[in-house]
């Protein structure tokens, strides 16, 4: 891969979350693009904030929920029946796939329960660790 294809596919990711990006050239050349976190400075002491009552956040009632996250960038692909909030799902069920460099990588349900929220639709491109799903 000459400098110039590689100058490209960096100014494609840009400002992006993606962390680490392999690509296989034609002859069998191999590149793995990973991304570090850069070092933070020291914040300053935190200034003292005060709340009032109607401001405080309240606790978060009900069962816990269970993240579903892309596990590859790719294009993300709901199933001929897709599921929907309010929707029951069994551990295992595919809830759709992420297509990504040509393969379709499925996208299960970790636990049986309900469908709370679903963040994503179909055909929408999606980042690794990008929350898809939410069950409760």
């Amino acid at each position: 891969m000459n400098f110039d294809a590689l100058t490209e596919v960096l100014n494609l990711l840009g400002p992006t979350r993606v962390a680490e990006l392999e690509i296989e050239a034609e002859g069998g050349n191999l590149l793995r693009l990973r991304r570090t976190p850069m070092p933070v400075a020291p914040a300053a002491a935190p200034a003292a904030v005060s709340l009032e009552p109607s401001e405080v956040a309240a606790e978060p009632s009900g069962p816990p929920l269970t993240r579903v996250e892309a596990l590859f960038v790719g294009r993300f692909h709901l199933p001929q029946k897709p599921v929907a909030e309010g929707d029951t799902v069994e551990e295992d069920q595919i809830l759709g796939a992420v297509e990504s460099l040509g393969l379709m990588n499925a996208v299960s349900a970790p636990k049986g329960g309900r469908i709370a929220a679903v963040h994503v639709e179909d055909g929408e491109p999606v980042e690794y660790g990008q929350l898809l799903f939410e069950i409760e």
